[in-house]
Order: C-alpha cells, then structure tokens, then sequence
C-alpha cells in the first residue's frame, strides 16, 4: 500500500489537498477503476482500523465538472440505505471533488463466487436470496433519488460482481454505480435496468427451489424494470421467510468466515502498519511545535 498521494508531477505528498488535508491522512492506495483515485484515509482524531474511511478523487476539474461525476455525487447524495457504501461528505477543492465514504472489509461479490467455484461450492439458497435482494434494493433506492436523467441513466448501468462488498458478517453493500466506457453500448430504454451481477451470481448458484421463485418474476436481467423492482423485492422477501424461515445474514456470514481468511487478516495488519505510521508522524509533529 503506498502512503502518500501522488501528486501531479509524481511526487509524493503525505496528506489529501486541503481543505481534506486538515482533517485526513492517507494511510494508502487502493485500485479502483474509471476517472477517480482511491485512497484509505484516517481522521484527524482517529486512530484504528475501525475509523478509517475511503476517499474518492477525481483527478482534473474536467473529470470533476463532467456530467457522469455529476451523477455519482447526485445518487451518493441519497440518504442512507443498507445496502448502498455509506457517504459521509463531497467536498470540493480547486477544482477536484471528493467523496469521502465507509471503509468496508470483507470480499466482492466476484472474489466470493470464484472462491466457491474453485472448491466446487454453492451459495446455499438463503444467502443467494439475500444477496439479489440486497443488490435489488440498493438500485432501487438510487433510483429513488436519481432525479436528473444523467443520474438515472447512471442507475441503469449494469452493477458487477466488483461492484458488490460482501462483508464478513454477511452484509451486502452496492459500492456504487460506474459511468460506461466511452463507446460503449447504452444499458437500454429508459424504463430498463442491468444488474450484471445478478446473472453472474445466478450463472452457477440457482437451485431447483431458487429457480421456481425467478420464473414468477422472470429473469433478473436487463429485461427487469425499475418500475418493477418492488414487486420483485416483494416476491423475494415473501419467499425468503415464508419458505427458507431466514434472511440469509448467517448462512452468508457462515460462508464468509472460510473466504480468504489469510488475506484478509494480511490486509488488515498492512492497514494497522500503516496506520501506526501516520500516528507516530501525528505524535512528531505535535512534538516539535
């Protein structure tokens, strides 16, 4: 993990730009995809692994003006949901925005599924449902709040299997919705939604019982509409309960608990090294004034 921005001429600089420099230290890099840099980042009165946040930073005032970062702070906007990363604050600063949100452990979505493919395992059916269900209600709470036809039309992007944290104790956590590539193929009518991850996750892990639930609702796919969603989340939860008696958050939690334990705890102990570097950058620092 790297400790420091880099700042445009490839130097390194150990803190966010102000006005974030005053209240954050980064501690490191993580990779992320598209026009924005992710950083771990610690307040300035904090000092665990437990308080850490992600900040989010678009590079240039053209990617921070564009109309696609536009839409991701207009749905990060949204009040909070369970099943959406939490955001803290969007600061803006000479040009470049910043979103400042919750630092999750745990796995995406991907990692899970390739975890459980490579041992021959499947998702049992109250973890498969909790996961759509989550997902589901997260795209249809963004587009709740998607007001603007960019933001909407962002919404309706396909979700990946990346784009879904699972976290050690079973929770579900959409980490947000990423503009398409430049040239790439509209997600559809307006009315239209595709949740990549959904077919990704119901590729291999669909069971007989799982099966007969989707054919009432038809398939999770780009033909499901935003329109639609309650319905379907209704069909879900009803099923959930009414047949598996769970909401799935301890059959998934029971499957995380085995998902690379080792790299996980390794990430963490690079995390607390890092972090112990910045206090004791904090303590010298206080100690020369």
């Amino acid at each position: 993990m790297k400790s420091a921005l880099e700042a445009r001429d490839g130097s390194p600089r150990s803190t966010a730009p102000a006005p974030l420099g005053s209240r954050y230290s980064i501690v490191g890099r993580l990779h992320g995809s598209g026009q924005a840099k992710l950083f771990v980042a610690l307040p300035r009165f904090a000092w665990s692994v437990e308080q850490v946040v992600v900040i989010t930073a678009y590079d240039s005032a053209e990617d921070a003006g564009g109309a696609d970062v536009r839409a991701q702070l207009e749905v990060a906007s949204a009040p909070h949901h369970e099943n959406l990363v939490r955001v803290l604050e969007c600061s803006w600063d000479v040009g470049r925005q910043f979103i400042v949100s919750e630092y999750l452990e745990g796995t995406t979505l991907r990692r899970l599924l390739q975890w459980l493919d490579a041992r021959g395992q499947k998702l049992p059916d109250a973890a498969s449902a909790r996961i759509l269900i989550g997902m589901l209600a997260a795209i249809e709470h963004a587009a709740d709040w998607a007001l603007t036809p960019q933001a909407r039309a962002l919404v309706r992007q396909p979700i990946q299997a990346t784009d879904v944290c699972i976290t050690p104790a079973g929770g579900v956590k959409v980490l947000g919705f990423e503009p398409p590539a430049r040239g790439a193929a509209s997600a559809g009518p307006p009315a239209q939604l595709a949740p990549a991850a959904v077919d990704d996750l119901l590729s291999k892990h669909q069971s007989p019982a799982l099966s007969a639930v989707l054919a009432r609702i038809g398939k999770l796919s780009s033909s499901a509409s935003l329109i639609g969603l309650p319905h379907i989340l209704r069909i879900l939860k009803d099923w959930q309960w009414h047949e598996l008696g769970s909401d799935g958050g301890a059959e998934l939690a029971k499957v995380m608990t085995g998902v690379q334990p080792e790299e996980r705890a390794a990430r963490r102990m690079q995390l607390e090294a890092a972090i112990a570097l910045v206090l004791r950058a904090r303590e010298a620092g206080r100690a020369s004034k």
